[in-house]
């Protein structure tokens, strides 16, 4: 069927032309060989056959064909489309919205190495909401995302299967090692997985062969930095042991600086696989001194001429003792904390600075040259230079010993070091290494009895008086005998003086005596009435009176003073040791005590007083002395059982 509109014409070489603007006209049938129709400007050609031979073609005047539908039924067009457009820029140009109903778009050139989508203005891509893989990026349409948005949540994830860099490495995430790694980061709070075990928060590798480069981090507050992490390069391309800072960039000095003040609550202790405390290790307080001459540990030091310190010869300007490893060490300024401190040594050469031990234990260099060592005894200088003895005379002395020593050669043991002058009998030296019954008081240089003395049926000689530890009792050098109460079943007064006995209503002494067989009596002590209103030097035997001195009445009591802290305080789980009081009369000596735990019993001297610090609580103690004339006095100590330490 063939349906013209319009004006038509059949040329003779074969070709049908349409009017020149005629536009509107169709084809309708099948021809079986190839027909030609052309107007003007136009060429229509329609060819059978199959493959890719035009089925349809439209060729402008020149005959070349700039539209063809072939026919394995694909289109091929030279020059620009345009849709919506009379003028397209470039291949295809649409003028309006595109819509397409594919799951497939392939951009692809046989001959450009890099494809390019150009946006000319701001763009928005829109994906679906509530959508696993609303938006991917892949390399094929069957193998996992690279690249992923998820909209199945409030807000859309992103998910990037493998590695990805940001400005040429400033941000660089490595899917191999699972590590970002990035120039500079500024975050907020920070944090790691529960339970994340060993987790390995900054790391600053070094390869470079130039020693002495410092590499080091800070943790800062405002601009200011309070944690720095410090070390140096070496020559074999590693760090050097890093510091720890802590208010300073550069903690050179030692594995911990810390500019500013330590506040520990708790121990500080010496540890190297396990936390512990050896005997000797790390368990003194040191500060450093000058030496004039070479010293190692345990040397007991003294002060020279020049103001250094040197090996100890004798007891004048003992100073101490050279420590081995001090937990803390005062370096002028400087606090070292830990054993090992700053490289620290055993041996110290002349012109250095040695450690010297100011409390504490320490290993002192001892021999037995006066005599075998014992815990408690006190070491002094023995004739060697820097080594240690038993004490034996007063003197200057370095500390108490906790160990024994006996041997012929020089060692060491472990003192507590306590400097001070030590009183000492020499004659009892000997007494004391017996059985230790006796024992001196460093205080005051006395000799006491540390256990009941049984004189095994034998006499006191040359006693000038004898005192109880009450101070209810005593035996005087003239033979006054004072005490509480007497029960006797014979009581024998010689000579003439009478009984002296006291007024129950008045409380004046009165003197009651036999004249011709007729008790009598009258004011006044018996001796007084005696001789006038004097005393009586009395014989042994009861004998003649002689004038002496004034009657001195005796009113005034006591005076006792407390020894340590007042109130004191003890720890919770401490032990707790009382140190007692000293008690001074005007007109006796030596007078003794009682001790009486919170109302509790009087116990003599305090012997036996022991409070209970498993629990808090206040607990008082009462000591009470009375001198020969009958006044008494007390005192009042608090101790406290608190909780000083907290539980380790």
């Amino acid at each position: 069927m063939l349906d013209i509109r319009g004006d038509m014409s059949v040329n003779n070489d074969g070709y049908y032309a349409f009017a020149e603007d005629k536009v509107n006209w169709s084809i309708h049938g099948r021809t079986t060989d190839s027909t030609t129709m052309l107007g003007s400007a136009l060429k229509t050609t329609i060819i059978p056959g199959s493959g890719t031979t035009e089925g349809f073609a439209i060729a402008g005047a020149g005959l070349a064909s700039s539209f063809e539908a072939r026919n394995d039924g694909q289109i091929y067009m030279k020059g620009n489309v345009g849709i919506g457009t009379t003028s397209p820029a470039t291949t295809l140009s649409v003028a309006g919205n595109t819509y397409l109903d594919s799951n497939l778009i392939t951009y692809s050139s046989s001959t450009a190495a890099n494809l390019t989508v150009s946006y000319q203005r701001a763009a928005t891509t829109t994906i679906p909401i509530n959508t696993v893989y609303a938006w991917s990026i892949a390399t094929s349409t069957t193998a996992s995302p690279l690249f992923t948005f998820n909209t199945n949540g409030p807000y859309a994830t992103t998910s990037i299967n493998g590695g990805f860099v940001l400005n040429n490495g400033a941000v660089n995430y490595d899917s191999s090692s699972g590590i970002i790694s990035a120039d500079s980061i500024q975050t907020g709070p920070m944090g790691f997985d529960t339970d994340a075990g060993i987790v390995s928060w900054i790391d600053m590798p070094s390869s470079t062969t130039t020693a002495n480069i410092v590499n080091s981090y800070s943790a800062m507050l405002d601009s200011t930095a309070i944690l720095t992490i410090y070390g140096t390069t070496t020559t074999s391309g590693n760090i050097t042991y890093g510091h720890v800072g802590i208010g300073t960039t550069s903690p050179t000095i030692a594995r911990l600086s810390v500019q500013g003040n330590i506040a520990a609550f708790g121990c500080i202790r010496s540890a190297t696989s396990t936390y512990s405390i050896g005997p000797a290790s790390c368990v003194d307080i040191a500060e450093t001194y000058p030496i004039s001459e070479d010293a190692s540990a345990g040397d007991i030091m003294m002060v020279g001429p020049d103001g250094k310190l040197k090996k100890a010869t004798d007891r004048a300007g003992l100073i101490g003792v050279v420590s081995s490893e001090p937990a803390i060490l005062l370096e002028g300024p400087v606090a070292f904390f830990g054993s090992q401190i700053n490289n620290q040594t055993l041996e110290h050469k002349t012109g250095s600075m040695a450690p010297i031990a100011l409390a504490g234990r320490v290993p002192v260099k001892v021999s037995a040259e006066g005599g075998p060592i014992k815990p408690g005894d006190r070491i002094t200088i023995s004739s060697a230079p820097g080594v240690g003895m038993k004490a034996t005379t007063s003197g200057q002395t370095v500390g108490i010993a906790l160990e024994p020593y006996d041997s012929g050669e020089i060692g060491k043991i472990i003192v507590f070091i306590n400097l001070g002058y030590s009183k000492l009998d020499s004659g009892l030296s000997q007494a004391l290494d017996g059985n230790g019954g006796l024992i001196v008081d460093q205080a005051s240089g006395k000799m006491k009895s540390s256990y009941t003395l049984d004189m095994d049926n034998n006499d006191i000689i040359n006693a000038r008086k004898i005192l109880s530890a009450s101070g209810l009792w005593s035996i005087d050098e003239n033979g006054k005998l004072i005490v509480q109460e007497i029960e006797t079943k014979k009581l024998t007064v010689t000579g003439q003086q009478g009984i002296t006995i006291y007024d129950r209503v008045t409380g004046q002494p009165v003197c009651v005596y036999s004249e011709n067989g007729v008790l009598k009596s009258e004011d006044g002590e018996c001796w007084a009435a005696e001789t006038g209103g004097k005393t009586s030097d009395v014989s042994a035997e009861g004998g003649s009176a002689s004038g002496g001195e004034e009657l001195v009445s005796d009113t005034d009591p006591p005076t006792i003073s407390i020894l340590g802290n007042n109130p004191s305080a003890i720890n919770v789980g401490g032990t707790y040791s009382d140190m007692g009081v000293t008690v001074t009369d005007n007109i006796d000596q030596n007078l003794g005590y009682t001790a009486s735990l919170d109302g509790g019993l009087e116990l003599l001297q305090g012997d036996g007083l022991q409070i209970d610090t498993s629990k808090a609580g206040e607990h008082i103690i009462i000591y009470t002395a009375a001198d020969s004339a009958g006044n008494t006095a007390s005192s009042t100590r608090t101790v406290e059982v608190v909780e000083i330490y907290g539980n380790q």
